[in-house]
């Protein structure tokens, strides 16, 4: 509304707006978006106070997207459908869970995600365990740490299968100090056991198994886009990320729709998908303003091993617009090396960089005199 456009229309899949945040009644958001440090209802509850006179549609789930844009999507009144002349995906992420994760044994209760945790000890103010596992090392393993602490909960450890945690070392300070939980590294899940209830977890720590007893189970991180609604349509989804293709102004392969925020890539802070959302939507005003036009032509970029992505995926014409989308990259392995743009075998950019398996790494350079059509590749060039 602020950018001169009226007529808004929000679809939120719950029952109430806000997303995840609401269910993480813990500190750490809102610093960089309201410059003061909130806990996650009252983060949510801003978000929403802050799209007053919008039409915020709750209970309103995306089933799908046609050729030509159109929204299906099901709401209390049943199915139907949206047509907009533009339209941004804020679908979030998900995190993997145990049946994805190949972890055998039992199916006893006191299984969860993070997700499947907070609903239950915030929305349904349970404790559903006493003692637990937390699987995996992702900065959301810290959240679970600050949601068993609400619950009375106690942590039993912190099993991940790298050789090292995958969040900031404040995860391990965290752990270590305020919560007095050990980190176990190279630690592998691999059975749960119990009959009614999670009696212990099963791991392969250093080649040797041992049973770490507990009454649940949290498997957290591995985050992937929450982009099911996608698939099956016009839309390119990206075999990297999980997400939609976009361009640096946040455009997917159907011109009128864009995406912005975790459906791009997992995962990334609340104050990232919010800096992105609103770039986003400066993009889509300036393309209803007809100040950013259809693309005629678009280069690919590529990663190549150990990366495991680039976003955005394409590049534009440039137009007097902002980039909305800068570039960035994640390896799948720890590695240092020259990071660098390259186009027809020429160097485009590149500098020293130690990569970090999971971790976000910004990519310098634009890509405004790379001849229309060119594949521009993103690689490491280790030392010899």
């Amino acid at each position: 509304m602020r950018l001169g456009i009226r007529d808004i229309v929000v679809l939120e899949r719950d029952a109430e707006g806000g997303g995840i945040p609401r269910l993480c009644a813990h500190p750490g958001f809102g610093l960089k978006e309201f410059h003061r440090i909130l806990h996650g209802p009252e983060y949510a509850r801003r978000l929403v106070a802050a799209a007053a006179g919008i039409d915020l549609r709750t209970g309103h789930a995306l089933l799908g997207v046609d050729p030509d844009g159109t929204l299906r999507i099901a709401g209390p009144d049943g199915p139907g459908v949206l047509r907009a002349r533009a339209v941004l995906l804020a679908l979030g992420t998900r995190e993997t869970p145990r049946s994805a994760r190949l972890v055998g044994g039992s199916r006893p209760w006191g299984v969860f995600t993070t997700g499947a945790l907070q609903q239950l000890v915030h929305g349904a103010h349970q404790r559903p365990c006493r003692r637990a596992v937390i699987v995996g090392s992702e900065l959301v393993a810290l959240s679970n740490l600050l949601t068993f602490r609400h619950a009375g909960i106690t942590p039993v450890a912190i099993v991940e299968e790298a050789s090292h945690t995958l969040a900031p070392r404040a995860l391990a300070w965290a752990a270590g100090v305020a919560f007095r939980t050990p980190v176990l590294t190279d630690a592998r899940p691999v059975a749960i056991h119990g009959t009614h209830r999670v009696e212990a977890l099963e791991i392969d720590h250093h080649g040797h198994r041992r049973l770490l007893a507990c009454d649940g189970v949290i498997f957290t991180g591995r985050f992937v886009p929450d982009a099911a609604p996608l698939v099956g349509s016009s839309i390119t989804m990206d075999a990297g990320t999980g997400g939609p293709v976009v361009d640096q102004y946040g455009r997917t392969a159907i011109p009128t729709i864009f995406a912005a925020g975790n459906v791009l890539r997992p995962v990334e802070p609340s104050w990232t998908a919010w800096t992105e959302g609103r770039a986003v939507a400066q993009a889509m005003a300036g393309q209803l303003a007809g100040r950013l036009p259809v693309p005629t032509h678009r280069t690919t970029l590529s990663a190549a091993p150990p990366l495991r992505f680039v976003c955005p995926q394409q590049w534009s014409e440039p137009s007097p617009l902002q980039v909305a989308l800068p570039m960035q990259v994640r390896s799948g392995d720890d590695v240092s090396g020259r990071l660098r743009l390259t186009a027809h075998g020429e160097e485009l950019w590149g500098h020293r960089a130690r990569l970090r398996t999971g971790r976000r790494i910004p990519v310098g350079g634009r890509l405004d005199d790379v001849a229309p059509g060119a594949e521009v590749l993103v690689e490491v060039v280790r030392p010899n």
